[in-house]
């Protein structure tokens, strides 16, 4: 099997024929200083940014994630995603596991300039994967690769038992043509996804074709300044603040909540909660009781007086009577609440409610307060909370009354 580029090292010659692409390459050349890449190898890195910014923030390093050359078995990039967030060696899964649990994703890119997506490179491509994760590779891999070989290796092999579901495996295949769900192609996919299922060492396995349309749409969202509109009907306006040019307190009904945090395609903007102290933390105990109040027709209702709310910061809004239009925003303070709202949102009826905190400033040390406050609580142990239930107050007037009585006794 052929798994030598024919592609990569070619003149873009389709790029050049979508002024609009070649332009945002243009842009992504200046922004990251990339003038010494080639054309070819520049289209490869502003796949992977558009890819993994969206996936996940802005990685410190694209470069750390190029396998690109000889023997890289068809696999242009590769990350390995814990819990959001890039990891490039063992140190990092061991961070990551002190959190007490660890989300996997494997993510594997190839990018083609070609203007057409071939059936051949895509096959390659898929066994090229089946590779990286065989215990026995039949074909020998690059220095690169290997090391994510090591990576994933340390993880199923000893940190398994940390794991809180079994990982996803995404990969993406980009080319500057377009994708039109061909039935070849995915016959062509579909097997080889079958196959890397059959491993069982995923919860999913999907394959993302990205064409030039579609990558110019991530890279306009990543580039530009994220900008939402909702209505945010139910409002106050807090007191004129210090570096603080605008903030409001209220209400969101919870369907337009959703509108700040998706995207076009109904998915969670995971570079929304950069400034988030904390990153989703699963279904723990307390995730899991947001969850079974926004599931239950009697507990929704209830929802807006039993969640601490959501926490917004933005660089400017507009406002058209109570229409708000937010840009360069972040959910400093909501992490948690905002990815149980997204994984319910097909639940979620007119009647929940969102308790909402928008303030708007430029102020990086305002910004930082406002972060650290949010997120900051004095830890009350689950055992304070026994002194709610009913038996446990009828103790403590007991306790109360007992003095009194023995006094009349002894009188």
């Amino acid at each position: 099997m052929n798994f030598e580029r024919n592609s990569r090292g070619a003149k873009i010659e389709q790029l050049m024929n979508d002024r609009i692409l070649s332009g945002y390459l243009q842009d992504f050349k200046d922004q990251h200083g990339l003038e010494k890449l080639s054309e070819p190898d520049l289209f490869c890195r502003f796949v992977t940014y558009c890819i993994i910014s969206k996936q996940a923030g802005t990685p410190a390093s694209l470069e750390d994630l190029d396998v690109d050359g000889g023997q890289d078995t068809a696999i242009d990039t590769i990350a390995i995603l814990i819990n959001d967030r890039v990891v490039i060696d063992k140190d990092d899964v061991d961070y990551f596991r002190e959190f007490g649990r660890l989300e996997v994703e494997f993510v594997f890119i190839q990018s083609k300039t070609s203007a057409k997506f071939d059936a051949g490179d895509i096959g390659n491509f898929l066994f090229g994967v089946r590779n990286f994760f065989s215990d026995k590779p039949t074909v020998k891999a690059n220095e690169s690769v290997s090391a994510f070989r090591e990576i994933k290796d340390y993880i199923y092999n000893k940190n398994s038992i940390h794991l809180k579901q079994l990982p996803l495996c995404s990969l993406f295949y980009a080319s500057t043509g377009k994708w039109t769900n061909d039935e070849y192609l995915s016959g062509r996919v579909n097997p080889g996804l079958d196959d890397l299922k059959k491993t069982g060492l995923f919860g999913d396995v999907r394959f993302f074709p990205l064409d030039a349309e579609r990558l110019k749409s991530v890279y306009r969202a990543l580039r530009h300044r994220v900008e939402k509109e909702v209505n945010f009907e139910k409002h106050t306006i807090l007191p004129k603040i210090d570096k603080v040019e605008e903030a409001y307190l209220g209400i969101l009904p919870s369907t337009e909540f959703l509108k700040l945090i998706t995207d076009e395609e109904g998915e969670i903007q995971k570079s929304l909660f950069y400034d988030n102290a904390r990153d989703f933390q699963g279904s723990n105990p307390v995730n899991s009781e947001i969850a079974a109040t926004l599931g239950g027709s009697a507990t929704a209702d209830s929802f807006v007086l039993l969640n601490n709310g959501i926490t917004i910061v933005a660089k400017s809004i507009g406002k058209v009577a109570a229409n708000f239009r937010i840009s360069d925003y972040q959910i400093v303070n909501g992490c948690q609440t905002s990815h149980v709202l997204h994984a319910a949102k097909n639940k979620i009826g007119p009647n929940v409610f969102e308790p909402v905190k928008l303030i708007v400033t430029n102020d990086p040390e305002i910004t930082n307060q406002i972060i650290k406050a949010t997120n900051r609580q004095t830890e009350v142990k689950l055992e304070a909370f026994e002194s709610l239930t009913p038996f446990h107050r009828t103790l403590e007037e007991c306790m109360c009354l007992a003095p009194a009585l023995f006094d009349k006794k002894r009188g």
